[in-house]
């Protein structure tokens, strides 16, 4: 990676994580990466199945706390991932890879 790249990287890490979200499907979308809307699909629809779950008492609720903290620790190690992996993750993208 080069430093312009590092720096903007660096950058894109302090925008709010729905930017940051946004500008990833912006980015795949460019390489040709689309969501598959059958994926989202699923998503919403087990979203939906875990708050009915919840409303009805059949799973718990999980301290705040705990979670923020678990999801900061993810954030960490997937930061780790994005940089030992994007060359791999690159290599199945032919305009990336030739």
């Amino acid at each position: 990676m080069t430093k312009a790249t590092r720096d903007l990287f660096e950058q894109i890490l302090t925008l709010p994580p729905l930017e940051r979200a946004t500008l990833l499907e912006e980015l795949r979308r460019s390489l040709g990466c689309a969501q598959d809307p059958n994926v989202t699909r699923a998503w919403a629809e087990e979203a939906e199945e875990r708050i009915d779950a919840y409303d009805c008492s059949q799973i718990p609720g999980r301290d705040y706390e705990r979670v923020k903290g678990s999801l900061q620790h993810r954030c960490v190690d997937a930061r780790a991932l994005v940089t030992l992996g994007a060359a791999n993750w690159c290599a199945g993208i032919p305009e990336i890879s030739q």
